[in-house]
């Protein structure tokens, strides 16, 4: 991690701290009646952060691995918790402070993609998500449903925060650039999914409506080049857009995935194809006596195999076997 770089990033979050005042002057957001976890977590382009318990972050357990990734980490875990070091006599010089307070945004930031996994997280970005802190799609037939945070990438200095939307399934850029500024490690990969798996009477009615591109009110067939692709990844399952979308992707050879059963079609006809295989599986039931030829054959697909070709099937068993019985008096004779 690059000491210098985080660094500059803590200064800039140190200068868009700063609001105006009744009298036009100037106050820092950072007041000491706040907690620095309260305190980052108000500033502008953060408010997709949820305030993690301080007994979330005191636990060993949850801080495991951290300590390997984030520079001086005891003292900015420190600064984090409001701490005072253990050492009186020990000072930072100005150099030291800033990287330790830009340690302590980045400890912060992958503490905070751990604990909104948690059931306290997960509770609290539900309050957030309730009260529309993280916007609205911004895809016209997803009709404004309400989208989570989300990252690309559990690695830092990745890609920065996107939004999932859980109609339409896909991710978007923040509406605002301040947001380019919030690394999306902070938030994971897992996070939105593993959200609705908890709550999912928070997930929203689903549409299913599909955009369908039209040149004098005649649909664009899947074939052509200018045609939709795919059209079934936005389509939810039950819905008529959906039935429609399967059964055009069934028609169009070549077109996205195989429609469902198209594997256990393609085995079946690999099965007719070859009846010597059955023929040769059956011999030995058939050689065992009896009338097991009859009840054997049933592994030839019915559907496909007709009755003069089973009768021709049993012909050329028993021929076989008359054949095998008769080779031996055959030779003796001779």
């Amino acid at each position: 991690m690059d000491a210098t770089k985080l660094s500059n990033d803590s200064a800039e979050s140190l200068d868009n701290a700063e609001t105006w005042d009744s009298d036009g002057q100037t106050s820092s957001t950072g007041s000491e009646n706040l907690s620095w976890i309260a305190w980052y977590c108000s500033l502008p382009g953060h408010d997709y952060f949820c305030e993690v318990a301080e007994d979330y972050i005191e636990d060993d357990f949850n801080m495991t691995g951290l300590s390997s990734l984030v520079p001086m980490y005891k003292e900015a875990l420190e600064f984090v918790l409001d701490l005072e070091p253990d050492d009186d006599e020990f000072e930072l010089d100005a150099a030291e402070r800033r990287i330790v307070e830009a340690s302590a945004e980045l400890l912060y930031g992958l503490v905070h993609q751990r604990f909104i996994t948690s059931r306290a997280g997960l509770a609290l970005m539900a309050e957030k998500y309730e009260a529309g802190h993280f916007g609205v799609c911004p895809r016209l037939l997803c009709h404004e449903a309400a989208v989570l945070p989300v990252g690309l990438s559990d690695v830092v200095e990745e890609d920065p925060v996107k939004l999932f939307c859980p109609n339409c399934l896909d991710a978007y850029n923040p509406p605002n650039s301040r947001y380019n500024a919030i690394d999306g490690a902070y938030f994971g990969t897992t996070f939105p999914h593993l959200f609705f798996m908890t709550f999912p009477e928070l997930l929203p009615f689903a549409t299913g409506s599909i955009y369908d591109p039209c040149i004098f009110g005649f649909k664009v067939s899947e074939r052509s080049k200018t045609g939709p692709r795919m059209r079934w990844l936005r389509a939810h399952i039950g819905s008529a857009e959906a039935n429609e979308a399967s059964s055009e992707g069934s028609s169009n050879s070549g077109d996205g995935e195989p429609p469902a059963g198209s594997e256990q079609d393609g085995k079946a006809v690999q099965d007719t194809s070859r009846p010597q295989e059955h023929i040769r599986d059956n011999s030995t039931s058939h050689r065992a006596g009896g009338n097991e030829i009859a009840s054997n054959h049933s592994t030839v697909p019915m559907d496909c195999a007709s009755t003069a070709h089973i009768g021709a099937i049993k012909a050329a068993l028993y021929h076989h076997q008359y054949h095998r019985s008769t080779a031996p008096a055959l030779a003796v004779e001779a």
